[in-house]
């Protein structure tokens, strides 16, 4: 969805059109949910937090002054998640308890166990980018990096997955 379909999405919200948001919750749950749950490491926690999330923006969508709601969007969920991080005051560690994929054997090795080995801040970026398609200068924009930093940052998380898959086949 572009910015200006998000606009005007949005224009209908804030006008009380159900449907306008069913259409943007259908598009955006997903990659929304994929952050989030990256973030706090807990499908429960992210499945409330992506609640509050959409009811924020269904009651109080933004307006015209928002230049790029993808970004806005994405942002609002990373800080709804730190900010459920710092409620449960924890840091974001892969346990059994936590993690949302049970480590597997080589036969059944994915991508999501890969991912789930990465840091924090690695595994925002892949997920924003592949996930939720965002750019690296609007992923920049929410973590507060510069976009060649974002950049770097996602070719060493790539160069991490690589060799934790390759690690499992041994």
């Amino acid at each position: 969805m572009t910015n200006e379909e998000l606009k005007s999405k949005f224009a209908a919200i804030r006008c009380g059109d159900k449907e306008a948001f069913a259409d943007f919750y259908r598009d955006f749950k997903i990659p929304v949910y994929t952050l989030v749950c990256r973030i706090v490491q807990d499908r429960h926690a992210a499945e409330d937090v992506m609640q509050e999330l959409f009811v924020k923006l269904y009651t109080n969508a933004p307006g015209e002054s928002v230049e790029n709601l993808r970004q806005y969007i994405f942002k609002s969920a990373h800080n709804m998640a730190v900010d459920e991080l710092r409620r449960r005051d924890r840091k974001p560690v892969l346990t059994e308890k936590t993690a949302s994929v049970p480590e597997p054997d080589v036969s059944d090795m994915d991508a999501e166990w890969a991912i789930e080995r990465l840091d924090l801040q690695q595994r925002q970026i892949v997920t924003m980018h592949l996930n939720a398609g965002l750019k690296f200068e609007e992923i920049g924009g929410i973590i507060g990096m510069s976009q060649s930093a974002v950049y770097r940052r996602y070719k060493k998380a790539l160069k991490n997955l690589r060799e934790y898959l390759k690690e499992e086949e041994i």
